[in-house]
């Protein structure tokens, strides 16, 4: 069993709840000590699913109870500095930053439903959104990834792995999901740049697109716009005939993270169970 100090270091995003909660769970059970954040940390308490799941405890008590070293703070991702004291105070505080996986974004609600040529410009509400669905999904990565990096490339090593979406690799085929698919390609793009740049210094940077994943958001959003049965609808036209689970995405990171994957970077992993559409 290696000491504390040789442990390996993971910051998640967005750990609050669903899949960037789940990422942290699976990392503490590999061994590493995780630095959580999100920006609502009791997120978890929003949807039926994820209360009953987490049996109210909050991510820093499900970690230290999985006997992981942690590490949490409330953090707006899309605010520089907010970042830059996050990802400062966790190398200071370990050491050294292993791995990093940038789940924080988000749709917005229900107005990311709007079809791609409804938006109307000169609405204050299509103006919020698309500055926050960039923020949300782009910005924050950026951010992520700038204060991340010169601790990896000092360290000589490391991993990024951010978790974009489907929706970043092919359009919905009703229209919808501009903005936020829009945001997760940008990140793809801007993170496979990256991958080439820091190559040289050790540091893989790849990406995961999940299809269609029941968190607590997604099935709820599901059930109250398409009705109760939706989500059977929706795992009938899956390859695998099931919805995927958040576990699934974090053995994904577990792979990404490790030297299993030495040899991949710049790739983006779907992870959609077959899923060839998007809707």
């Amino acid at each position: 069993m290696p000491s504390a100090a040789d442990r390996p270091v993971a910051i998640v995003t967005g750990a609050a709840r669903g899949i960037g909660r789940t990422i942290a769970m699976r990392l503490a059970r590999e061994g590493y000590r995780v630095a959580v954040c999100d920006r609502d940390m009791a997120g978890y308490e929003q949807f039926r699913v994820e209360r009953e799941a987490t049996a109210g405890l909050t991510p820093r008590q499900s970690l230290e109870q999985a006997g992981a070293e942690v590490l949490d703070a409330q953090v707006d991702l899309t605010d520089v500095d907010q970042v830059l004291d996050f990802v400062n105070s966790v190398h200071d505080a370990w050491g050294r930053i292993d791995l990093l996986v940038c789940n924080a974004g988000g749709s917005a609600g229900d107005i990311a439903y709007v079809r791609a040529s409804a938006f109307d410009l000169a609405d204050p509400a299509t103006q919020q959104y698309l500055l926050s669905s960039t923020a949300d999904n782009y910005y924050s990565v950026v951010y992520s990834v700038l204060a991340t990096l010169p601790h990896m490339i000092a360290a000589g090593s490391g991993s990024v792995v951010f978790i974009s979406s489907t929706a970043g690799n092919r359009p919905s085929a009703t229209g919808e999901m501009a903005f936020y698919g829009g945001g997760k390609a940008a990140a793809q793009m801007y993170l496979r740049t990256v991958a080439q740049d820091v190559a040289p210094h050790g540091i893989r940077v790849n990406s995961i697109a999940p299809g269609f994943i029941a968190t607590g958001r997604a099935l709820d959003r599901l059930e109250r716009l398409h009705g109760e049965n939706a989500p059977n609808e929706i795992a009938a036209q899956i390859p695998v005939r099931r919805w995927g689970r958040a576990e699934d995405i974090a053995e994904a990171v577990v792979y990404l993270g490790s030297s299993a994957s030495g040899f991949v970077t710049g790739q983006t992993l779907a992870v959609d169970g077959g899923d060839l559409r998007h809707s």
